[in-house]
């Protein structure tokens, strides 16, 4: 998200290093009081709706947070983006848990959870890089959007 930030700047501000610094503090406060804001709706609505229409529901609002990721322009700050982009990642983090519990059961939550987050966390940070190998090799993203496709089909 900072390069993102970075490359919008470079053309816009004088000080760009500065102006930098400030989209990015103001983005990752904006972040951290939506993802709490986030949790909290998310796990009420998943208490009164199916879980299934609160995660549809979440995951679209993570997805509309990318065309809106390329649009912000700094210095004007993206509050848009990091208000959504918070929502959304606080709305994922208290699904996982309860998609889980409802999956495996209250008493094996643990055991589960042990699984899952590791594994999700290894996958996020592994498949990007892998993308961008792929991409270095084939100087496209044909190829590693390929590889996601068939990977999650």
């Amino acid at each position: 998200m900072k390069f993102v930030f970075k490359g919008n700047l470079d053309a816009q501000a004088t000080h760009p290093q500065a102006a930098l610094d400030a989209t990015w503090e103001f983005a990752q406060a904006a972040i951290l009081l939506a993802s709490i804001g986030g949790r909290l709706l998310i796990g009420g609505l998943s208490d009164r709706f199916a879980k299934k229409w609160v995660m549809t529901v979440s995951y679209f609002l993570s997805a509309i947070t990318i065309p809106l990721l390329l649009g912000v322009h700094p210095p004007a700050h993206p509050w848009l983006f990091a208000t959504l982009f918070g929502f959304a990642m606080g709305a994922d983090y208290m699904l996982i848990p309860l998609m889980a519990a409802e999956q495996f059961g209250v008493n094996t939550l643990p055991r589960a959870m042990a699984i899952i987050l590791p594994a999700n966390t290894i996958s996020q940070t592994g498949f990007p890089v892998l993308a961008s190998l792929l991409q270095e090799h084939f100087r496209s993203y044909t190829a590693p959007m390929y590889m996601v496709s068939r990977w999650a089909s």
